[in-house]
């Protein structure tokens, strides 16, 4: 029985001992896991404090200016902003009132053009916003100053497509215009003591040898201009001259040339002009001049057009509104010239069916403009028009006694100009 009592004693202990070790152990695992989640939990809080601070509020400091967001127009107000030049928010808006002039024109008419002799001409339109015609000024901007040196080769205008300048017109026969309308090309050029140095004046070599054409652009040209005397392949042997193109040959003398140029000579062609280059220092003619060509296209009696021999060209020169010559193709026709303004086919029933050529025109061309060595020669021009009608757009006539001028067609370099023609009353 004793022994029995003990076993159990024994039994009751050992339970005890081990209960006591599992709940120390389940303690200190406690402590333990209390302790990490602290220390976790206090870095955390540290991390969060330390990478996301508390942002300060922008102060907005407005700009000094306010931005147009929508400009007003003539019938509509617009919107301006202000922003802050710290952060770009904006700030403030209000409302700008209509402004009267602000009109919106897609199609302009010209009815009166800005040149070198009318600084502020005009142009009409129609306001698409608020359908009231427009007035507005335009402003003459200037002429064009093309220098060339010794290495100078060519210097060409744009290109002009015949079917933008002939626009609702048409340069064949038509029932209001039975003769056809005509191309005409014109521009100004002022001639100067530096255009004296572009190279030429029968040297012997014609590589260098300038001259001024105005061409088709898939034709041939229509005139010729020397700006120097002296070009060894040609009868234009002052300067100044025209020359005959191909076969535009045959001169003409008419009411408007009663004195028909033959290119070969300065005195018979220009003696309104005996020193349009001023290369006679005792008669310098430097100065603006008004240049204008006209060129006309005629079909033969009795031909149908088919061929270019069918037709007949004729090309007048003017120079300050003075015909200096008038030159055709003569009776045989055009032959191989391939300057057409429009093209004729029969119908096949005794008629003619007329059609535009749709060539391109290029007024001028300097080509082989190289000038002698060291030397630059300035070329200014101005007013270039090329139109399809029945006069030149600048209709102008010459001035006996211009009033001399100068134009700085460089830095620190003035030319004489005076003006040697004005709009024609």
């Amino acid at each position: 029985m004793k022994k029995t009592l003990a076993l159990i004693l024994a039994l009751v202990m050992v339970a005890f001992a081990f209960a006591s070790c599992g709940k120390k152990n389940a303690d200190a695992t406690t402590a333990a896991g209390t302790t990490a989640a602290g220390t976790a939990a206090a870095q955390t809080t540290a991390a969060e404090t330390t990478a996301a601070p508390t942002q300060p509020t922008c102060q907005h400091v407005p700009e000094d200016m306010w931005r147009v967001t929508t400009p007003a127009t003539c019938s509509t107000p617009g919107v301006e902003k202000l922003y802050c030049k710290e952060c770009g928010e904006e700030l403030q808006e209000r409302p700008i009132e209509i402004d009267p002039n602000a009109h919106k024109v897609d199609e302009w008419t010209v009815t009166e053009a800005a040149n070198m002799l009318n600084p502020t001409g005009s142009r009409t339109g129609v306001c698409t916003l608020c359908q009231n015609n427009v007035v507005e000024d335009i402003l003459w901007e200037g002429p064009t100053i093309k220098a060339f040196d010794s290495i100078s080769e060519r210097y060409g205008m744009a290109e002009v497509k015949l079917e933008d300048v002939r626009g609702d017109d048409h340069f064949y026969p038509t029932e209001v215009n039975p003769e056809g309308k005509d191309l005409y090309v014109e521009f100004s050029i002022l001639w100067n003591e530096t255009v004296l140095n572009f190279a030429g004046a029968n040297d012997g070599d014609t590589k260098d040898d300038p001259y001024m054409v105005g061409r088709f652009y898939d034709g041939k040209p229509f005139y010729y201009l020397s700006p120097v005397p002296g070009m060894d392949y040609s009868d234009a042997n002052f300067s100044g001259a025209f020359e005959w193109t191909g076969n535009f040959a045959t001169t003409i003398s008419d009411s408007e040339v009663t004195t028909p140029a033959t290119m070969c000579g300065a005195a018979p062609n220009y003696s309104d002009y005996p020193n349009i280059a001023g290369t006679d220092e005792a008669n310098p003619e430097y100065g603006w001049h008004r240049f204008g060509i006209r060129y006309h296209l005629d079909l033969l009696d009795g031909k149908t057009g088919a061929d270019l021999k069918d037709y007949v060209g004729i090309v007048t020169a003017f120079v300050d509104g003075t015909a200096i010559f008038k030159m055709s193709t003569g009776s045989d026709g055009m032959q191989n010239w391939e300057s057409m303004l429009f093209k004729a086919e029969s119908d096949g029933e005794g008629g003619i069916v007329y059609s535009d050529a749709g060539d391109i025109v290029v007024p001028f061309i300097m080509n082989k403009s190289n000038t002698k060595a060291d030397t630059v020669a300035y070329l200014a021009f101005a007013d270039v028009y090329v139109t399809c009608g029945t006069d030149f757009v600048m209709k102008v006539e010459k001035v006996a006694s211009p009033e001399a001028d100068t134009l700085e067609v460089a830095e620190g370099v003035e030319i004489p100009a005076p003006v040697y023609f004005k709009l024609a009353d």
